[in-house]
Protein backbone atom coordinates (compact mmCIF):
# COMPACT_ATOMS: atom_id res chain seq x y z
CA UNK A 1 0.00 0.00 0.00
CA UNK A 2 1.27 3.27 -0.68
CA UNK A 3 2.16 5.36 2.09
CA UNK A 4 0.19 8.73 2.76
CA UNK A 5 3.88 10.54 2.51
CA UNK A 6 4.10 9.42 -1.20
CA UNK A 7 0.62 10.17 -1.53
CA UNK A 8 0.95 13.86 -0.23
CA UNK A 9 3.75 13.73 -3.08
CA UNK A 10 1.61 12.97 -5.41
CA UNK A 11 -1.56 14.76 -5.08
CA UNK A 12 -0.97 17.20 -2.30
CA UNK A 13 -4.29 19.13 -3.47
CA UNK A 14 -6.95 16.32 -3.01
CA UNK A 15 -5.30 15.03 0.54
CA UNK A 16 -6.44 18.53 1.92
CA UNK A 17 -9.48 18.28 0.07
CA UNK A 18 -10.13 14.71 1.79
CA UNK A 19 -9.08 15.66 5.34
CA UNK A 20 -11.29 18.71 5.29
CA UNK A 21 -14.48 16.40 4.18
CA UNK A 22 -13.17 13.85 7.30
CA UNK A 23 -12.92 17.13 9.62
CA UNK A 24 -16.48 18.27 8.63
CA UNK A 25 -17.64 14.80 9.26
CA UNK A 26 -16.45 14.71 12.77
CA UNK A 27 -18.05 18.05 13.35
CA UNK A 28 -14.30 19.38 14.44
CA UNK A 29 -15.20 22.79 12.69
CA UNK A 30 -17.14 26.19 14.06
CA UNK A 31 -20.38 26.03 12.67
CA UNK A 32 -20.53 29.36 12.71
CA UNK A 33 -17.63 29.89 10.25
CA UNK A 34 -18.26 26.44 8.04
CA UNK A 35 -20.10 28.58 5.53
CA UNK A 36 -16.56 30.74 5.21
CA UNK A 37 -14.47 27.60 5.25
CA UNK A 38 -16.57 25.47 2.85
CA UNK A 39 -16.09 28.66 0.55
CA UNK A 40 -12.48 28.37 1.18
CA UNK A 41 -12.18 25.14 0.14
CA UNK A 42 -13.95 25.37 -2.85
CA UNK A 43 -11.35 27.92 -4.07
CA UNK A 44 -8.98 25.51 -3.01
CA UNK A 45 -10.20 23.41 -5.26
CA UNK A 46 -9.84 26.07 -8.07
CA UNK A 47 -6.39 27.21 -7.40
CA UNK A 48 -4.75 24.09 -6.55
CA UNK A 49 -1.11 24.11 -5.34
CA UNK A 50 1.27 26.35 -7.23
CA UNK A 51 3.96 25.07 -9.77
CA UNK A 52 6.87 27.51 -10.26
CA UNK A 53 5.41 29.01 -13.09
CA UNK A 54 2.96 30.32 -10.76
CA UNK A 55 3.81 34.58 -10.66
CA UNK A 56 4.39 34.31 -6.84
CA UNK A 57 6.23 31.12 -6.63
CA UNK A 58 8.60 31.56 -9.41
CA UNK A 59 11.60 31.65 -6.80
CA UNK A 60 9.66 29.27 -4.12
CA UNK A 61 10.42 25.59 -3.89
CA UNK A 62 7.65 24.02 -2.14
CA UNK A 63 8.64 20.33 -2.60
CA UNK A 64 9.64 19.83 0.83
CA UNK A 65 6.56 21.60 2.32
CA UNK A 66 4.65 19.46 0.66
CA UNK A 67 6.08 15.98 1.52
CA UNK A 68 5.54 17.48 4.78
CA UNK A 69 2.57 15.93 5.86
CA UNK A 70 0.74 18.79 8.28
CA UNK A 71 -2.12 18.04 10.28
CA UNK A 72 -4.67 20.36 9.81
CA UNK A 73 -5.67 20.22 13.87
CA UNK A 74 -5.19 22.81 16.54
CA UNK A 75 -2.74 22.35 19.53
CA UNK A 76 -4.18 22.75 23.28
CA UNK A 77 -6.18 25.86 23.68
CA UNK A 78 -5.09 28.79 25.75
CA UNK A 79 -6.00 27.50 29.29
CA UNK A 80 -3.00 25.38 28.94
CA UNK A 81 -0.84 28.01 27.85
CA UNK A 82 2.37 29.04 29.70
CA UNK A 83 1.79 32.42 31.25
CA UNK A 84 5.48 32.65 31.94
CA UNK A 85 6.24 32.43 28.62
CA UNK A 86 3.21 35.34 27.80
CA UNK A 87 4.75 37.34 30.02
CA UNK A 88 8.11 37.65 29.34
CA UNK A 89 7.23 38.49 25.67
CA UNK A 90 5.34 41.56 26.12
CA UNK A 91 6.99 44.41 25.32
CA UNK A 92 7.72 47.12 27.62
CA UNK A 93 4.58 49.71 27.88
CA UNK A 94 2.25 47.03 26.73
CA UNK A 95 1.00 45.24 29.85
CA UNK A 96 -2.98 46.67 29.49
CA UNK A 97 -2.62 46.43 25.33
CA UNK A 98 -2.14 43.01 24.71
CA UNK A 99 -4.15 40.68 22.84
CA UNK A 100 -3.13 36.76 23.00
CA UNK A 101 -3.70 34.57 20.58
CA UNK A 102 -2.55 31.02 21.66
CA UNK A 103 -2.83 28.32 18.44
CA UNK A 104 -5.06 30.63 16.64
CA UNK A 105 -7.49 31.15 19.34
CA UNK A 106 -8.02 34.26 21.55
CA UNK A 107 -7.04 33.71 25.18
CA UNK A 108 -9.08 36.20 27.50
CA UNK A 109 -7.36 35.57 30.36
CA UNK A 110 -3.86 36.68 29.44
CA UNK A 111 -4.88 39.65 27.67
CA UNK A 112 -5.57 43.28 28.54
CA UNK A 113 -6.74 46.31 26.76
CA UNK A 114 -7.47 48.79 30.04
CA UNK A 115 -5.07 51.14 27.92
CA UNK A 116 -7.78 51.65 25.05
CA UNK A 117 -11.00 51.89 27.31
CA UNK A 118 -14.04 52.27 24.53
CA UNK A 119 -11.83 53.20 21.88
CA UNK A 120 -11.36 49.30 20.92
CA UNK A 121 -13.67 46.72 20.50
CA UNK A 122 -12.61 42.88 20.53
CA UNK A 123 -14.87 40.23 18.74
CA UNK A 124 -14.73 36.63 17.84
CA UNK A 125 -14.58 36.73 14.36
CA UNK A 126 -17.12 33.91 14.54
CA UNK A 127 -19.74 36.61 16.21
CA UNK A 128 -18.13 39.61 13.75
CA UNK A 129 -19.48 37.48 10.88
CA UNK A 130 -23.27 37.89 11.84
CA UNK A 131 -22.26 41.54 10.74
CA UNK A 132 -23.14 41.18 6.86
CA UNK A 133 -20.93 44.11 5.93
CA UNK A 134 -17.96 42.02 7.32
CA UNK A 135 -19.50 38.62 6.00
CA UNK A 136 -19.68 40.46 2.93
CA UNK A 137 -15.91 41.71 2.58
CA UNK A 138 -14.90 38.30 3.64
CA UNK A 139 -16.20 36.07 0.81
CA UNK A 140 -15.55 38.35 -1.65
CA UNK A 141 -11.91 38.60 -0.78
CA UNK A 142 -12.09 34.55 -1.17
CA UNK A 143 -13.52 35.23 -4.40
CA UNK A 144 -10.77 37.22 -5.85
CA UNK A 145 -8.35 35.69 -3.64
CA UNK A 146 -4.73 34.05 -5.81
CA UNK A 147 -2.87 33.03 -2.55
CA UNK A 148 -3.50 29.63 -2.17
CA UNK A 149 -1.79 29.47 1.56
CA UNK A 150 -4.37 32.46 1.91
CA UNK A 151 -7.60 30.08 1.28
CA UNK A 152 -6.00 27.13 3.37
CA UNK A 153 -5.82 29.35 6.28
CA UNK A 154 -9.85 30.05 5.95
CA UNK A 155 -10.13 26.31 4.91
CA UNK A 156 -8.97 25.34 8.53
CA UNK A 157 -9.71 28.57 10.49
CA UNK A 158 -11.72 27.92 13.76
CA UNK A 159 -10.49 31.25 15.78
CA UNK A 160 -9.88 34.56 14.72
CA UNK A 161 -10.74 38.31 15.98
CA UNK A 162 -12.19 41.43 14.24
CA UNK A 163 -10.09 44.66 15.89
CA UNK A 164 -12.26 47.79 15.47
CA UNK A 165 -10.74 51.14 16.38
CA UNK A 166 -13.21 53.76 16.58
CA UNK A 167 -13.66 56.86 14.65
CA UNK A 168 -11.16 59.84 15.75
CA UNK A 169 -9.61 57.28 18.65
CA UNK A 170 -6.51 58.87 19.24
CA UNK A 171 -2.98 57.29 19.59
CA UNK A 172 -2.59 55.17 22.56
CA UNK A 173 0.15 52.85 23.76
CA UNK A 174 1.49 50.57 21.04
CA UNK A 175 -1.37 47.34 20.76
CA UNK A 176 0.78 44.23 21.31
CA UNK A 177 -0.63 41.22 19.36
CA UNK A 178 0.97 38.18 20.63
CA UNK A 179 0.69 35.08 18.75
CA UNK A 180 1.95 31.73 20.47
CA UNK A 181 2.52 28.44 18.55
CA UNK A 182 2.86 25.08 21.21
CA UNK A 183 3.56 22.82 18.15
CA UNK A 184 1.67 20.46 19.53
CA UNK A 185 1.98 17.37 17.22
CA UNK A 186 -1.52 16.11 15.03
CA UNK A 187 -3.03 12.84 14.09
CA UNK A 188 -0.42 9.94 14.20
CA UNK A 189 0.02 8.75 10.26
CA UNK A 190 2.74 6.52 8.65
CA UNK A 191 5.71 6.77 6.94
CA UNK A 192 7.21 4.16 4.84
CA UNK A 193 10.86 4.98 5.96
CA UNK A 194 10.08 5.81 9.83
CA UNK A 195 7.09 3.65 10.15
CA UNK A 196 4.60 5.82 12.70
CA UNK A 197 5.02 9.71 12.70
CA UNK A 198 3.39 12.25 14.07
CA UNK A 199 2.77 15.34 12.03
CA UNK A 200 3.29 18.78 12.93
CA UNK A 201 0.43 21.14 13.38
CA UNK A 202 -0.80 24.11 11.12
CA UNK A 203 -2.26 26.78 12.84
CA UNK A 204 -4.46 29.54 11.16
CA UNK A 205 -4.39 33.02 12.76
CA UNK A 206 -6.55 35.13 11.42
CA UNK A 207 -7.22 38.86 12.18
CA UNK A 208 -9.38 41.44 10.44
CA UNK A 209 -8.15 45.19 11.62
CA UNK A 210 -10.82 48.50 11.20
CA UNK A 211 -9.68 51.82 12.00
CA UNK A 212 -12.38 54.45 11.74
CA UNK A 213 -12.17 57.58 9.65
CA UNK A 214 -9.17 59.97 11.86
CA UNK A 215 -8.72 57.12 13.96
CA UNK A 216 -4.67 56.61 15.10
CA UNK A 217 -3.33 53.13 16.12
CA UNK A 218 0.40 51.78 16.31
CA UNK A 219 0.30 47.91 16.12
CA UNK A 220 3.17 45.33 16.66
CA UNK A 221 2.31 41.78 15.76
CA UNK A 222 4.89 39.32 17.21
CA UNK A 223 4.88 35.89 16.73
CA UNK A 224 7.00 33.37 18.41
CA UNK A 225 6.74 29.45 18.79
CA UNK A 226 7.40 26.95 22.34
CA UNK A 227 8.23 24.24 20.46
CA UNK A 228 9.76 22.99 16.97
CA UNK A 229 8.58 22.37 13.52
CA UNK A 230 4.98 23.92 13.23
CA UNK A 231 3.90 25.41 10.40
CA UNK A 232 2.19 28.89 10.90
CA UNK A 233 -0.27 30.12 8.36
CA UNK A 234 -1.67 33.55 9.10
CA UNK A 235 -4.00 36.10 7.64
CA UNK A 236 -4.75 39.77 8.69
CA UNK A 237 -6.86 42.24 6.76
CA UNK A 238 -6.33 45.66 7.60
CA UNK A 239 -8.85 48.32 6.40
CA UNK A 240 -8.16 52.29 6.77
CA UNK A 241 -10.99 54.62 6.96
CA UNK A 242 -11.10 58.09 5.60
CA UNK A 243 -7.96 60.03 7.22
CA UNK A 244 -7.03 56.90 9.27
CA UNK A 245 -3.64 56.41 10.57
CA UNK A 246 -1.84 53.44 11.52
CA UNK A 247 1.67 51.82 12.30
CA UNK A 248 2.01 48.20 11.72
CA UNK A 249 5.18 46.15 12.51
CA UNK A 250 4.95 42.04 12.08
CA UNK A 251 7.94 40.50 14.00
CA UNK A 252 8.33 37.00 13.56
CA UNK A 253 10.71 35.63 16.50
CA UNK A 254 10.30 31.60 16.33
CA UNK A 255 12.56 28.69 15.77
CA UNK A 256 14.76 27.65 12.52
CA UNK A 257 12.78 25.28 12.30
CA UNK A 258 9.42 26.43 11.73
CA UNK A 259 7.05 27.11 8.70
CA UNK A 260 5.83 30.48 8.47
CA UNK A 261 3.54 31.67 5.39
CA UNK A 262 1.81 35.16 6.21
CA UNK A 263 -0.75 37.33 3.91
CA UNK A 264 -1.55 40.98 4.63
CA UNK A 265 -4.53 42.49 2.80
CA UNK A 266 -4.82 46.23 3.18
CA UNK A 267 -7.43 48.38 1.76
CA UNK A 268 -7.07 52.14 2.06
CA UNK A 269 -9.79 55.06 1.89
CA UNK A 270 -8.79 58.47 0.86
CA UNK A 271 -6.07 60.27 2.68
CA UNK A 272 -5.13 57.75 4.75
CA UNK A 273 -1.66 56.84 5.90
CA UNK A 274 -0.46 53.17 6.79
CA UNK A 275 3.97 52.21 7.67
CA UNK A 276 4.37 48.59 7.71
CA UNK A 277 7.44 47.33 8.92
CA UNK A 278 8.32 43.29 8.91
CA UNK A 279 11.06 41.84 10.04
CA UNK A 280 11.77 38.04 11.08
CA UNK A 281 14.54 36.02 12.77
CA UNK A 282 14.99 33.47 10.60
CA UNK A 283 13.17 29.98 10.01
CA UNK A 284 12.88 27.32 7.87
CA UNK A 285 11.27 28.63 5.48
CA UNK A 286 9.34 32.36 5.44
CA UNK A 287 6.86 33.28 3.26
CA UNK A 288 5.19 37.04 3.34
CA UNK A 289 2.73 37.88 1.15
CA UNK A 290 1.43 41.78 0.47
CA UNK A 291 -1.91 42.93 -1.58
CA UNK A 292 -2.54 46.90 -0.99
CA UNK A 293 -5.57 48.92 -2.40
CA UNK A 294 -5.27 52.33 -2.06
CA UNK A 295 -8.82 53.58 -3.03
CA UNK A 296 -8.48 56.98 -3.01
CA UNK A 297 -6.71 59.72 -3.55
CA UNK A 298 -4.10 60.52 -0.75
CA UNK A 299 -3.44 57.52 0.62
CA UNK A 300 -0.42 56.53 1.48
CA UNK A 301 1.51 52.85 2.00
CA UNK A 302 5.00 52.47 3.15
CA UNK A 303 6.49 49.04 4.04
CA UNK A 304 10.34 48.47 5.20
CA UNK A 305 11.40 44.71 5.64
CA UNK A 306 14.52 42.86 7.12
CA UNK A 307 15.26 39.31 7.55
CA UNK A 308 18.29 37.88 9.75
CA UNK A 309 18.99 34.31 7.87
CA UNK A 310 21.35 32.04 8.57
CA UNK A 311 22.72 28.57 6.52
CA UNK A 312 19.38 27.14 4.42
CA UNK A 313 16.94 29.27 6.16
CA UNK A 314 15.03 30.98 3.69
CA UNK A 315 12.51 34.39 3.50
CA UNK A 316 10.14 35.32 0.21
CA UNK A 317 8.43 38.29 -0.05
CA UNK A 318 5.87 39.37 -2.67
CA UNK A 319 4.02 42.58 -3.04
CA UNK A 320 1.71 44.07 -5.19
CA UNK A 321 0.33 47.25 -4.99
CA UNK A 322 -3.06 48.52 -6.97
CA UNK A 323 -4.02 51.90 -6.96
Amino acid sequence: MQSEAAEVSAMPGSMVTARHERLKREGWFNRNLLFFNEACIKRFGELKYPHRAHEMFTYVNLKEFLTAGFDYRYGPDGGSMDAELVKANISEGCDESVIVMVDGFFNEQLSNTDAFGQSLTVTPLDKALADQKVKDHMLKNVENEKDVFAVLNGAFLQGGLLLTIESGASKKPPLQILHVSTGATGATGSDSATGSVERPVMTTPRLFISVGEKGEIDIVEKYISAADGCFVNSVTDIILAYKAQAGYSRIQMEPSSVWHFSKTLVIQKKESRLAVLDASSGGRFLRSSFEVHLKGEGAEFNLDAVSVLKNAEQAHNFVTVRH
